[in-house]
Parts: structure tokens; sequence; C-alpha cells
């Protein structure tokens, strides 16, 4: 690497496995050693303390001792410099964004070996446009940071600045006071300033640690050092600006995913039901409730391919997740992001936006494209997470649908929107034009899918032309419901047994007669029990059939988080009704006469001066001063037991 110029783009393992940043070379910290584009180090002990501490400021610190080049770059998989002259539009934060680092970002940053070699050959330094702070300044914004940012820290580093570079004290105290803030340590130096630049923050960093006692700091505490560094990089960059070096001030792009799309394949080679589970990180509890019930009655002959859906899980709600199906050798269950794979796509962030008129979240509009997620799969079935499997779910796998595209249980709950329960859903399913019959309408909790007769009914072009043609009130649901109408197959009413809240009695109004009386006997012995509706077992402790929720609750890892949240869903229910009940008592409280009763600022609301109201309780009740008012009042005094 002698007299050439590298940018070190730092990155996890799996970054630089699936990165499209090809002309770069990538940089993976691990445990006991540092790898750059496959040549390995091991470190001393020193050194991975030190770098536990300050992330990437470690592989500046190692780049500056062992590799010589003529300039030096760094940047992050998902946070890169644009060498492009072009201002582009950036989001609150200062970022250019993309959702992927594709040929158009390449293009708009100029991240090309031509270009940035002919403006590192006349620059000394490029650094990324600062951030303009929105607290009262640099140290405000340090101390609210994290409860262990410590006021003591940044009196040492003054100390430290002050001994080993006193000339630099003032623009360490210029720069915490003023509210311009460098986020990230992303730059390109030439080989002169580079050393000068490791020289400087090194030194001081160095020092700083033997000033601080590291020993009694947790993990979180030591990383309040890499803090200090930021600092200190900011410090560095005020102070290469004062200096009459070529400096230039680039934009900053922020890259949402750093790594390529995988097409799933199936785990197993045969004998195995593949189901689609979607769940936010909010709901992995409920989600893991679902994949109990499922656990609980698999086949041990069969293979059950469960994928998850998702755009948010954390990687500790994952592991817990990974834990649940573990000791099942017949269980597999992945993880999708569908972004990556669709959101590139021309058309589909329009139809995202229209799927997202309702409270639904935007995950559950993703699994309308599944056919188009799972190339390699033929037949999925795909479940809501908010219910429980009673049966062998790989039973209704099996189901042979009679050569139609889709298999669901035919929805009373829309039946009765259209009779009239809900005047506002009745004028969208009778008026709209999404379906011929809206009486042949499924819901899409339970859905088995022939992945290969949708791929060849409708291209993914298509299919988002037709998605996007009306704006749906249940999105995927109505969307599918829309389109494959006449080429749906009803699966017993056991597979999807909705619990209607508070229970079903209400829907005896309006759900036609038949359906009615199959979802009454269907009911007895359910194998899937759905919770529709906003009314949850989790947060209304009388759902109905709620007590087989909670027995597969309870066998999960998240019984206690599920048990705080109904808690908490029960006080704010109860907080609510005392709010409303003060803000109907307030304006009584409020009378213009200080001498008048509670209870006749009460009667002055409810039966208003002039009211008819007002004139029948005048005749119930007797006259002030009154022979009968007189002896109401005794019998008054004398039952609270005082005398008048």
């Amino acid at each position: 690497m002698n007299n050439e110029y590298c940018i070190f783009v730092q990155c996890n393992e799996k970054d630089a496995r699936n990165s499209e940043l090809k002309s770069f070379s990538y940089v993976k910290n691990l445990d006991n050693e540092i790898e750059i584009d496959g040549i390995e180090h091991s470190l001393d002990t020193n050194l991975i303390y030190r770098k536990r501490m300050e992330k990437e400021f470690f592989t500046q610190y190692y780049v500056w001792k062992n590799i010589n080049l003529s300039s030096y770059g760094f940047m992050d998989s998902s946070k890169l410099i644009s060498f492009s002259t072009e201002k582009y539009l950036v989001n609150d934060d200062g970022w250019i964004w993309f959702y992927f680092f594709d040929e158009e970002c390449e293009n708009k940053l100029m991240l090309n070996d031509s270009k940035i070699r002919s403006i590192i050959d006349k620059t000394d330094f490029i650094i990324i446009e600062p951030v303009n702070l929105k607290y009262n300044s640099v140290y405000d914004y340090y101390l609210k940071a994290s409860p262990l940012h410590l006021m003591s820290d940044i009196d040492c580093l003054k100390k430290v600045v002050e001994n080993l570079y006193p000339k630099d004290e003032y623009l360490l105290d210029e720069y915490l006071k003023g509210k311009i803030y460098y986020s990230d340590p992303l730059f390109v130096a030439s080989k002169k300033i580079f050393n000068e630049y490791c020289e400087w923050i090194f030194s001081i960093i160095l020092r700083l640690e033997e000033e601080l006692d590291l020993l009694i700091r947790s993990k979180e505490g030591l990383e309040s050092i890499h803090d200090l560094c930021m600092i200190l990089f900011g410090v560095y960059c005020c102070k290469i600006l004062k200096s009459k070096k070529n400096i230039s001030i680039n934009q900053r792009a922020f890259i949402e995913f750093n790594q390529q799309a995988e097409e799933l394949k199936p785990v197993f080679s045969e004998n195995f039901s593949t189901i689609l589970l979607t769940s936010s990180d909010y709901y992995v509890p409920y989600c893991a409730t679902t994949i109990k019930s499922i656990l609980c009655h698999i086949n041990p002959k069969t293979n059950y391919d469960l994928i998850i859906l998702q755009q948010d899980i954390s990687r500790n709600n994952m592991e817990k997740l990974d834990l649940l199906v573990s000791q099942y050798e017949n269980v597999s269950l992945r993880f999708y992001d569908p972004r990556r794979k669709l959101l590139n796509y021309p058309g589909f962030d329009r139809i995202c936006l229209d799927f997202g008129v309702t409270r639904f979240p935007p995950i559950l509009a993703y699994r309308a494209f599944i056919p188009y997620l799972f190339p390699n799969y033929e037949k999925m079935l795909w479940l809501d997470c908010d219910l429980v499997v009673e049966s062998d779910i790989s039973e209704l796998y099996k189901i042979d649908m009679n050569n139609k595209i889709l298999g669901f249980v035919h929805d009373i709950v829309i039946c009765a929107f259209a009779n009239g329960s809900d005047p506002s859903y009745q004028k969208y399913y009778r008026d709209s034009p999404i379906m011929k019959d809206i009486y042949l309408y499924g819901n899409a909790g339970v859905v088995l899918l022939d992945l290969e007769k949708f791929r060849n009914m409708l291209s993914l072009d298509e299919f988002i032309k037709r998605s996007g043609e009306y704006k749906h009130m249940i999105p995927e649901q109505d969307t599918i419901n829309c389109i494959f109408e006449g080429h749906t197959y009803f699966i017993d009413r056991r597979w999807n047994i909705i619990t209607f809240a508070s229970g079903p009695e209400w829907a005896q109004r309006f759900v036609p007669y038949e359906p009615y009386q199959e979802y009454l006997e269907a009911k007895k012995n359910p194998f899937i029990v759905h919770y529709v509706g906003p009314e949850k077992p989790w947060n209304n402790a009388e759902a109905n059939m709620g007590c087989r929720f909670w027995y597969y609750a309870q066998m999960t890892e998240f019984y206690n988080i599920i048990l705080q949240r109904q808690i908490e869903a029960i006080v704010k229910k109860e907080l609510n009704q005392i709010k409303n009940t003060l803000e109907i008592i307030e304006p009584f409280a409020k009378s213009k006469d200080p001498n008048r009763s509670k209870l006749r600022k009460f009667i002055d609301f409810i039966c208003p001066y002039g009211s008819m109201r007002r004139s029948i309780v005048k005749k119930i009740i007797p006259k002030t001063g009154s022979l009968t008012w007189m002896k109401m009042r005794k019998i008054y005094w004398k039952l609270i037991g005082k005398n008048e």
C-alpha cells in the first residue's frame, strides 16, 4: 500500500462480506485482532483495551502505526463522504439519505477512483459538514447525552490539553461553548496532516487514559472516552480550518441498508411447512406467544420453516426468539427485512404510503408482496401474531385448495360492517368497488398462499399497479381480497376463530344467519383463536377467549413484559376515566357565586336556567323555605348525625 491513497471503511464482519463498496479497504475490529482486507494482525493487551474504548479511533491509530500511504481516508459502511460538487437535499439531521448503496448512490456521491483521486491531489484535508446543535452548546450536549458523561472528565481533558498543547486550550474552550459539532470522524487527509493529527489526538488520549481511573468504569463508562475523542476530533477540525491548508468541507451521506438482500431458500428438503409471521420489536412478546402455541402442537415427523418478516426487531429479542425454538430439531426460525428487496423498486414507496393511511404499520403491508420476496418458495402460510394455534399447523398447510391461489376463512366481521355494525366501515365496504360480492370477503390473519400461481397470475409491476388503485381500510387484507376475488378457497372456520373482543353476541344483529351459526359451531373446537381488533388479551383482562392466550404466554420469556403492559393499559384506562370525570366536574367548581354549594353548582350545570329540565326539577324538589323543605332539612341533618 506504499505511495497510494486508501479509504478505510469501518464495518462489522457481515457488512464486509456483503457490502457493495468494492473500491475501498474494509476494516473489521474483531475480538482480539484487526482485519484490513484480509490482512490480520494480533494485538497486544494494551491495544485491545484501548480499542474497546475508542472504536473507530482505534482503526486510525492502527493505520497510523502500521500502514504507509500518501493519503488516508476514513468512513463507515453506512456513513460516507460525498465527493460531488453538487449540493443535495438533506434530512433534518443533515444527511443525504439513501436506502441502499447502489449505482445511483455511487454516481451521486462521485465515489469512484478517478474523482476521489482528482480531489485528493489538490486538497490537504477533506471533512464533512458539521451539525448545528439544538442544545445550548457542545458542552451541554455532551453532559445530557448520557448520565455517565461527567463534568470531571471535561475538566481533566482541559487540563491535559493545557499541559500538552497550551496554544490549543482556547480552541477547546471555544468549541465546547459553541453549537457547531462534528458528529462523525469521517475525513481524508494527506500523509503530513494525518501524521500531525494522529500525533496530536493520540498523545492527548494516552495522557487522558493515565489521568482518569478507567478500571472502575462500566462498559458504557468506558465508551464515554470515545465521546471525548469526538470532541477532540471537532477541536482539530477547527484548528485545521484556521490554518492556511487547502481544506474541503463536503456533504455527508447515510446508507440505510449496507447489506445485500439475501434470497431465502427452504431449510428443509422435504415434508416441511413454511409459516410466515410479521412482527415489530414491540410486538415480539405476542409473536413469541404465537410461536409457542405452534410449537406445542407440532408433529415430530414434520419440519417447520418459520420466517419472521421484520424491520426493527432488536438483536436481543431475536436471540430470545431463537432460544424459544432451539430445542426442536425439526423447527427453523429466520428473520427477513423486506425493505432491502423492495424499497428501491419503482412505485413501491408510494404503495407503502397508500397502505399507511390506517393504524396498521408498513411491515404488515409488506407481507402482501411475499410471493416476490420469496421466489424460491412455492407455497407459504402467513399468520398474524395476535392469535394462538390450538392444533398442528402443518395440517392446515397440507390442505388442497382446488387450484385456487389463496385460502382463508370467510370474514364475518366484514359481513357485519357491510350490514351496518359500523357506519363508517359500512359505507366503504358496500359503496366502494373493491369487490363484486363483499360477502365473499376473507380474513387475512390466516392465509394459505400458492406463491407459484400468484406470481404466474401477476408480475410484481402488475401487482404494484393493482395495489395502488384504491386507498384501502385494511391494507394487505383488502388488497388480496380485491385482486384475487374468484381465485380464493374458503377453509374450515375452525382455522380462524375470531374472538370479537368481549364476545360475539353483538354480531347476531348484523352477520348473516347461516355463517353465524357455522361460526358458533366451529367455536366449540377452535384450531386457531384470533384476537382481531384493538381489544387484545394483553390490554383487556376480559377479552373473549383470553385464557387461551395466557396459557401459552406464561410459557415464554416475555410473560412478565406482557403482564406489565396489561397492568399499564388498565391503569391508563382508569386514569382516563378519572380525567374525563374531572373534566365534567370542573365547570361546577368554577361557578361565579363562591357561596353556592357544589351540589347547587352541579344542578346548575345539568339543569341550566330557563331550561325545560330545570322547570321539571323545580316541580319535584320542594321550594326553599316551604314546610316540606323544612321537614326534609331536619331529616337530612338527623341522618348525618349533626345539628343544624
